[in-house]
């Protein structure tokens, strides 16, 4: 296998058109779609090391995919020459947090990972591989016996979801499907709103609509975790620019979705969320909390959005990957993906990677000595 490099600053037409030959709706998420690739492409930095690379057969694109780097990266002790699948490897770039992660390649097309790998013609000690979709290659590839390289599972995590097919077959709706005390939670948060006044669920209908509801959002979901004396992930003028550009370019083809909820016409929480192929993916938040604990802003919100959603005959209302508790309550299943890291094997990265390991050993064991 030969891959053929493409840069995103002197090669775009090339990019998209390959691109959007190979992604597919149906198997790809919407982190992989061409309105998400093409703005995050257009608002990195223009120095960000970033390529596409390529494999052809028959003179018809076959293979594609992002590597960020090669950068130098600092590990326990030693620093490594690190690659990034569909990402920049820089984490306030990677803040966008891409899940459901994959290769684009053709359907009648083999994929193998070992050939990938050495394929791959950048000198690099490690690759970093985020978000993968365990059902997707290469996530469906990876084991800890790959010849010349060790597989490393950084971290795994549920990507809980709302099955609004089985919603909208349930007799007596989406309650039924959740367990006998989170439909417990769910009511009795809904009284309490009730007793100021009815719960309405607005969607934004034009762009001016989504970024007012997107700069409400912003307003609330940073003065929530300041108060928790967190970081937002709307602290980074990256992250906000980059999403506000994203609902400028894509809102009109429908990938959009901003609902917010109110109630006594109050906000009680904004959502916003990607829609492709009927699957919803919910990305952010603001709720607005109140002083009385009975208030349950997200779960009321989110209770809104899963029946928005089955009456706009969407497939699925997916909470992305975390094990927080209010997405196992509201959930009916849930997905695996998992972020790995593969490390080169073969001469000097061999020794390098090595000693890193032992060096890991060794500071663990420290840090659990001082816990003690």
């Amino acid at each position: 296998m030969e891959l053929k490099h493409y840069s995103p600053n002197t090669d775009r037409d090339q990019i998209r058109s390959i691109w959007s030959e190979l992604f597919q709706p149906d198997c790809h998420s919407y982190f992989l779609s061409w309105g998400w690739i093409e703005t995050w492409l257009d608002t990195i930095p223009k120095d960000t090391p970033l390529t596409l690379l390529v494999a052809y057969r028959n003179e018809q694109a076959s293979i594609a995919f992002f590597i960020g780097g090669p950068r130098w990266r600092r590990r326990t002790i030693f620093p490594v020459r690190s690659i990034t699948l569909n990402a920049t490897g820089q984490s306030e770039l990677d803040r966008l947090c891409i899940e459901y992660n994959s290769i684009l390649h053709r359907d009648d097309v083999a994929t193998d990972l070992l050939e990938l790998l050495s394929a791959i013609r950048l000198e690099w000690h490690s690759f970093t591989l985020p978000g993968l979709d365990v059902k997707r290659f290469p996530g469906c590839a990876l084991t800890n016996e790959v010849a010349g390289y060790s597989v490393a599972l950084l971290r795994e995590e549920p990507s809980y979801f709302v099955d609004l097919e089985k919603v909208r077959q349930a007799e007596g709706g989406y309650l039924t499907q959740l367990k006998s005390n989170n439909r417990y939670q769910l009511r009795k948060a809904r009284r309490y709103y009730e007793q100021a006044g009815s719960i309405r669920t607005e969607k934004a209908e034009s762009i001016t609509d989504a970024i007012a509801f997107y700069d409400e959002l912003i307003q609330l979901n940073t003065k929530n975790w300041s108060e928790r004396q967190q970081d937002s992930a709307f602290d980074s003028a990256y992250f906000r620019g980059f999403h506000r550009e994203l609902i400028k370019r894509r809102f009109s083809t429908g990938e959009i979705q901003l609902l917010k909820v109110t109630c006594a016409e109050k906000t009680v929480g904004i959502l916003y969320n990607f829609v492709m192929n009927k699957h919803v993916y919910f990305y952010q938040c603001g709720f607005r909390y109140d002083q009385d604990t009975a208030a349950k802003p997200g779960l009321i919100t989110h209770w809104e959005a899963v029946e928005y959603n089955v009456n706009q005959s969407n497939n699925r209302y997916d909470f992305l990957a975390g094990d927080a508790q209010y997405k196992r309550s509201l959930s009916t299943d849930f997905n695996l993906l998992r972020w790995i890291e593969i490390a080169d094997n073969t001469g000097l990265s061999k020794w390098i990677n090595t000693l890193e390991r032992g060096a890991q050993k060794i500071v663990k064991r420290i840090r659990k000595g001082r816990n003690q």
